[in-house]
């Protein structure tokens, strides 16, 4: 944590740092004992002489954040990224080593510009904010984006080598992603494509439907969704046909569709055992073997009471605690 703070106390003083003539009034130039040459003014705002850098001693390499330079290197040097430059702590506050000129092309030398992959390496290592999905980029050796990433939550996707776009269908929860494939085929069927995006989605709302889609991509002909309805879409765009939308299975068959009902007993009795909704008086009915409801009933609040077989119908002069007695009703539906 400490030496996060540090950091962080170091950017915003470099960002707030304006040079002044009066910033120097109060300077004094210690005596030097340089191994190389001095480089005049080369110290804080100009205000003094400073020894040039020389092998293997930490330099500036590039400017950024307004950080205080570390120095130049001397003659005959270049500074260069230490190997390992993408996970290594100086390149956060764009530090390099002094190398000889000769051995420079041993070593990276770092760009003016950073690639986008070590942009965003640099700003989300001295960022604070981290969300679920958040991930650090791997960058290689040329600065790109390797072909898989990880997020903090375990998961594996591949991403463009030199934007970093995430291609969503590649997410894995466990275990490596196929990047060899996702680079060798990138198009997807839009039922593959719904399936992909829905895989790695927080949203749950009523009605959502998973598509089920066939060996050669389509939308198969008929789709459920989480209330337990089910219905016919259209093989390549996956359109719902509202009118063969029921509790259930679906008749999709490419003849003239015939939709499979339910009576209103087992549909009513269907929506209440997924609903969340519970209010006080309500009831789950009881259905026979022919799908008509039962004579007696029963609520939440342990009142029972006769109903209608065919549409449910509650007979409110039944309503008593505990058992009713229905025969009266069911000899009335029998004698009509």
């Amino acid at each position: 944590m400490l030496p996060l703070i540090l950091i962080c106390t170091i950017f915003s003083v470099g960002r707030a740092l304006v040079c002044t003539p009066e910033l120097c009034k109060n300077a004094v130039q210690e005596p030097l004992n340089c191994k190389g040459s001095i480089i005049k003014n080369g110290g804080f705002c100009g205000c003094y002489d400073v020894c040039a850098k020389q092998e293997g001693e930490e330099c500036q390499a590039h400017y950024s954040f307004g950080m205080i330079p570390a120095g130049k290197c001397d003659s005959g040097m270049v500074c260069t990224a230490p190997i390992e430059a993408t996970g290594h702590p100086m390149m956060l506050l764009g530090r390099g080593q002094c190398v000889k000129t000769d051995q420079a092309d041993l070593r990276r030398a770092i760009p003016d510009t950073l690639s986008a992959c070590q942009q965003m390496r640099r700003v989300r290592m001295i960022s604070m904010v981290v969300w679920q999905g958040w991930w650090m980029p791997k960058c290689d050796v040329n600065g790109d984006f390797m072909d898989q990433q990880c997020d903090n939550m375990k998961r594996c996707f591949c991403v463009d080598s030199k934007t970093g776009d995430v291609d969503k269908t590649t997410y894995t929860t466990l275990g490596a992603a196929n990047c060899a494939v996702s680079k060798r085929d990138n198009t997807m069927t839009k039922c593959q494509q719904k399936y992909a995006s829905m895989q790695f989605s927080f949203a749950i709302w009523q009605g959502m439907w998973y598509p089920k889609c066939d060996t050669v991509g389509n939308f198969e002909p008929e789709q459920c969704d989480n209330t337990g309805k089910c219905f016919c879409v259209s093989a390549v765009d996956g359109v719902v046909d509202e009118s063969t939308k029921v509790l259930g299975s679906a008749e999709c068959s490419s003849k003239k569709r015939q939709t499979l009902k339910k009576t209103k007993c087992q549909q009513m009795r269907d929506i209440r055992m997924i609903s969340f909704v519970v209010w006080k008086g309500m009831w789950t009915p009881k259905c026979d073997a022919l799908g008509n409801f039962m004579p007696e009933q029963c609520d939440n609040t342990k009142h029972c009471f006769c109903v209608d077989a065919v549409d449910g119908t509650v007979d409110v002069s039944t309503k008593v605690l505990d058992s009713a007695d229905c025969s009266q009703s069911i000899n009335s539906i029998t004698q009509s």
